[in-house]
């Protein structure tokens, strides 16, 4: 896949909301491009290899930050500075206390899918 929106989060505590931001943006009447890993990586490829070709052909990455996303041992780090390496846009989405934070799919296309469709 080409021109996708990489996703970036922590499967710690924004996976679920992870999940939930892929499938809104794949449908629709104007579906967006995204790549999530556990949704596209196949059984029996390389992990690491997959996430950087990923993050190499993707029109932009979705950084969701969490508590855990942003700490130095976190595997975000790793590829938002890959990102930043092939100097890809990065669309940070801030998610502030995730037991409180109840996804709606309106809430993705007033904020996410504008940004990601002035991009086009």
């Amino acid at each position: 896949m080409i021109n996708h929106h990489f996703i970036s989060y922590s499967s710690a505590d924004a996976q679920d909301f992870a999940f939930k931001l892929y499938d809104s943006l794949i449908v629709g009447q104007s579906p967006i491009q995204a790549w999530l890993d556990k949704r596209e990586i196949k059984p029996g490829r390389d992990w690491d290899e997959e996430i950087s070709e990923a993050i190499k052909t993707c029109k932009s990455m979705i950084f969701v930050m969490t508590k855990d996303s942003v700490t130095p041992i976190s595997i975000c780090k790793n590829e938002w500075t890959t990102a930043l390496r092939y100097k890809k846009p990065i669309i940070q989405y801030c998610l502030i206390k995730m037991q409180r934070c109840h996804f709606d799919s309106e809430v993705c296309s007033i904020l996410i899918s504008p940004l990601i469709l002035q991009m086009v």
